[in-house]
């Protein structure tokens, strides 16, 4: 099963998420910013994703995939995650429980899903 999703270039400065293009350019996309995406299936351990070369616009939203093998019957819960190249970490629901505006909620978002 191929499971398909995005994840934002650029956010607000304190996140930890890269907020200039003055960083290194990305080897594999060209752009000014470099990440790792990883998904965890239920609470199994982080696993990489592969992202998009069809997403490389500086400011936008890169597109990945992550092939699931092993996929059972029944329901699960998928989570992603992105990691700059300065091991800023994309923060967990947990991490945002002092936001102030619905503007500030660039976290993980666990999806649930059933599978027949």
């Amino acid at each position: 099963m191929t499971t398909a999703s995005s994840t934002p270039s650029a956010s607000a400065s304190g996140t930890g998420w890269p907020t200039t293009a003055a960083e290194p350019a990305d080897p594999l996309f060209g752009d000014a910013f470099s990440y790792v995406v990883e998904v965890k299936v239920d609470e199994g351990q982080w696993q990489k994703a592969t992202l998009s070369p069809d997403t490389s616009a500086t400011y936008g939203w890169k597109l990945f995939t992550f092939d699931w093998t092993g996929a059972t019957p029944g329901d699960h819960t998928l989570v992603s995650r992105v990691t700059d190249t300065n091991g800023g970490v994309q923060p967990t629901a947990a991490d945002l429980a002092t936001k102030k505006t619905f503007l500030e909620d660039n976290g993980q978002f666990p999806r649930k899903l059933t599978i027949a």
